[in-house]
């Protein structure tokens, strides 16, 4: 059973500074994506988390200038750090949403 309340930890692709982000999940109102890029719309905002997998990949693979566009574009706020917590987050928070109904792959 999920706890009320995840935390994500990982970097701010912003600031590229470490970043810690704790998330009620009854805020939760839909999430849309997978476990590789997700966005979090929540009661008063939007999160936009990217795995730390993914992420690197992106920033290996494009430019300087395409992979700062991909982020703005994607509106992504945090790449998760590789932990067994944070997967546990993730898997988490999937799980929750999917038993509410909040859940779509859809972008």
């Amino acid at each position: 059973m999920p706890t009320s309340t995840i935390t994500l930890t990982g970097t701010n692709v912003r600031s590229r500074r470490p970043d810690r982000v704790t998330l009620t999940l009854t805020n939760l109102r839909l999430l849309t994506g997978d476990q590789q890029l997700a966005h979090l719309t929540l009661q008063d905002h939007v999160l936009g988390i990217i795995s730390g997998r993914a992420y690197q990949t992106a920033q290996q693979t494009l430019g300087i200038r395409d992979f700062r566009y991909f982020l703005d574009e994607a509106n992504l706020t945090l790449a998760l750090s590789d932990t067994a917590r944070n997967r546990q987050a993730v898997a988490e928070l999937f799980t929750f949403a999917n038993k509410h109904h909040l859940w779509t792959t859809k972008h």
